[in-house]
């Protein structure tokens, strides 16, 4: 059940989820980010492998800030589900896009990171909003 003021209008709740998505997101890419950085260039990690752990670190904080924050919903079991499905395939799909990225471009491991986890970013909040955390009215 979502938890929106019905005084609110439409479109300004929208642009409020849109700044609220984004400071959490801002959040959980910058942890991610640094973890990858740090795991590459300070631990010899593959780029990949570093991406992966700054994916895991990363991942809690937008579940719960998303769904109590952003979307204003009641957490639940199927959207726990919904949110690490969601999360596998954008995970996946960033690190499709990672190779692409490394395998036909030569712009370097830090620009094709800092690409990855801006455009994740904007797939991930159409995924959440009209997925994730769309929860039909009981």
């Amino acid at each position: 059940m979502t938890i929106r003021n019905p005084d609110q209008p439409l479109a300004s709740n929208a642009i409020l989820q849109l700044f609220i998505f984004g400071v959490v997101g801002v959040l959980a890419t910058a942890t991610h980010y640094v973890v990858a950085l740090v795991c590459t260039e300070a631990m010899g990690i593959s780029v990949y492998i570093s991406n992966l752990f700054g994916y895991l670190v990363a991942l809690p904080p937008p579940f719960f800030g998303y769904g109590t924050f952003t979307f204003r919903v009641r957490l639940s079991p199927q959207i726990f589900t919904r949110f690490c499905i969601a999360s596998a395939l954008t995970f996946l799909f960033s690190e499709c896009l990672l190779g692409i990225l490394a395998t036909q471009y030569q712009m370097g491991h830090r620009l094709n990171l800092l690409l990855v986890v801006i455009l994740i970013p904007m797939v991930t909040f159409v995924i959440n909003k009209f997925w994730v955390y769309a929860v039909t009215q009981d």
